[in-house]
């Protein structure tokens, strides 16, 4: 069984697909839910830190989450990040 993925359906795989496309890279997943995407990405190659309010929800294995909340400073340094992946996580800043 695998990761519940939290967004709309289709969405994880367009983001999937998007990375496909990309030098491998480090990746804020923010935020990150179960996991889903986190594991996606850490499996196609790319240095994934996964952040959410809720970091004990994450349930990929491997992956530990970060306490990050979108409505204050986010713990870490500028540039710290090739990439960052928002699914689902806009809309609630």
């Amino acid at each position: 069984m695998g990761l519940a993925e939290l967004a709309n359906k289709g969405i994880h795989t367009k983001v999937i697909n998007h990375f496909r496309n990309l030098p491998k890279g480090k990746v804020l997943d923010l935020p990150c839910g179960p996991g889903a995407l986190s594991k996606a990405l850490k499996d196609m190659g790319h240095d994934v830190i996964a952040g959410d309010i809720h970091p004990e929800h994450m349930q990929a294995q491997g992956i530990q989450a970060q306490f990050c909340d979108m409505n204050t400073k986010l713990p870490f340094k500028d540039k710290a990040f090739d990439y960052i992946a928002c699914v689902e996580g806009i809309e609630h800043t």
